[in-house]
């Protein structure tokens, strides 16, 4: 296909999108006041010795940001991902 063959199915291929229903199954976020959160459960994940703890997520007033606030806990000297090799990351974080 060439740039002149895509130039003319471009329009076509635009309608259908506009056609398209949203994505099935997603989720739909509350919209954001400014205040005070507080952690939800703290859960541990595929890496032992690490928990996180979400605080919110929702849509900002523009409607088309999202925000998403976790934080997550790790035991000193535990490496961020074990797939990491040690002697790429940097010093100094």
């Amino acid at each position: 296909m060439d740039r002149r063959e895509f130039a003319a199915l471009a329009p076509a291929l635009l309608a259908c999108g506009a056609l398209m229903p949203e994505r099935a199954g997603a989720e739909t976020l509350p919209m954001l006041e400014s205040g005070t959160f507080k952690p939800g459960p703290a859960k541990s994940g595929s890496v032992p010795k690490r928990t996180s703890q979400r605080y919110t997520a929702g849509m900002l007033k523009a409607e088309n940001i999202r925000l998403e606030m976790h934080e997550t806990t790790q035991e000193v000297g535990l490496r961020m991902s074990p797939s990491i090799p040690i002697s790429t990351m940097r010093s100094g974080w």
